[in-house]
């Protein structure tokens, strides 16, 4: 009789013991969040080189966290839409809108506190106003958004006449402290945007609304066929910037105690930056909540670093520039090494053969 061959299956490896996360495994993990928080030290580092006297006392740090909430805010809300590979461009007039409803309420008498509920709504509905655009008339969310921007700014001036509120009148309330106020020398708006991130942050990564944008960032068409709401997460992920916008709005007219008819336009590229230095890709189906948040302090640094390195003002926007490239560099070899082939490891023995008669 003809000898046949059977394949057995070789004994499985013994299960080597269990480690803990190391310092690899967690960079591996979070290449976006250590590459962003390595480069925002770095910064800090060359900035105080430049000033040392300046950067070891804490009222700079104080004076950085009257402004940096805000970008915080809107750049930890905005990782949802471009994790979904899409753009807004709206926010900075939904922010003046915003604070436009706010301080006409609270001029004309309304309750200060219905005058930022007010606010919030307003911004919520002009997000949803660009979700819906966006999702279900499939405009391009870049074209789109950009035309929101002037139509809202355009608005704005009409109502406004291009003049401001004066708010003198809420410095003291409840409302003013809780939004802008200071608990034991620190601004209470850096809780406002710690909250912020800490939200987003769960959204993200816990929750299943966070899981859906990045399914459908990644590939549309496979997260529409296995029922993932597409429409709703891009309306849901528009109105979600929008109320931040709103949030924003009231937050900077009480630290100006004033409306202005363009509160909102020096936020665009700043916000849209913490972003992108934070990790976060353009491609879609990527974010990072943590990255957004160290991205926003670094753009907010970047102000002082050059008042305290004895330059002009007139250097702000090179060095914007220059800490975009550097950032999205520095990710970049942050990826690469993070899969970077291991050898000698976790190699697979061949199935062992045995003739049988």
């Amino acid at each position: 009789m003809m000898a046949t061959t059977r394949f057995a299956k070789a004994p499985a490896p013994a299960e080597p013991a269990r480690r803990g996360p190391g310092g690899r495994q967690f960079f591996r993990t979070h290449r976006e969040l250590t590459s962003a928080a390595t480069f925002f030290v770095a910064m800090l580092g060359v900035f105080a080189l430049a000033n040392p006297g300046v950067w070891l006392r804490g009222d700079i740090f104080a004076a950085v966290a009257t402004t940096m909430p805000q970008l915080m805010i809107l750049s930890v809300a905005l990782v949802f839409v471009v994790a979904l590979g899409e753009i807004d461009l709206s926010f900075p007039s939904i922010i003046t809108l915003g604070s436009l409803v706010f301080a006409s309420a609270a001029t004309a008498g309304i309750q200060p506190s219905v005058a930022v509920l007010l606010a919030l709504l307003a911004g919520l509905g002009a997000g949803l106003l660009n979700g819906v655009l966006v999702a279900y008339l499939g405009l391009s969310s870049f074209v789109t958004t950009l035309g929101m921007n002037f139509f809202w700014a355009g608005l704005i001036n009409i109502l406004s006449n291009g003049s401001g509120k004066p708010l003198q009148f809420m410095s003291g309330t409840a409302e003013f402290n809780a939004f802008v106020g200071t608990v034991f020398g620190i601004p209470v708006q850096l809780f406002w945007g710690l909250a912020a991130a800490a939200i987003g942050g769960l959204l993200f990564s816990k929750h299943k609304f966070g899981a859906y944008v990045r399914f459908a960032g990644d590939n549309r068409e496979a997260a529409a066929q296995l029922a993932v709401p597409v429409r709703a997460i891009k309306v849901a992920s528009f109105s979600y910037v929008g109320l931040s916008a709103g949030l924003v709005g009231v937050i900077v007219t009480l630290v100006n105690v004033n409306f202005y008819p363009n509160v909102g336009a020096g936020l665009l590229l700043p916000a849209l930056a913490g972003v992108f230095v934070g990790g976060t890709p353009m491609f879609g189906g990527v974010g990072t909540i943590a990255g957004a948040a160290i991205g926003a302090i670094t753009i907010s640094f970047i102000n002082v670093g050059i008042i305290t390195s004895g330059l002009s003002g007139f250097w702000t926007d090179f060095v914007y520039g220059i800490v975009i490239v550097l950032s999205l560099g520095v990710h970049r070899i942050a990826e690469r090494f993070s899969f970077r082939p291991r050898t000698g490891r976790n190699k697979r023995e061949p199935a062992a053969v045995t003739p049988a008669a």
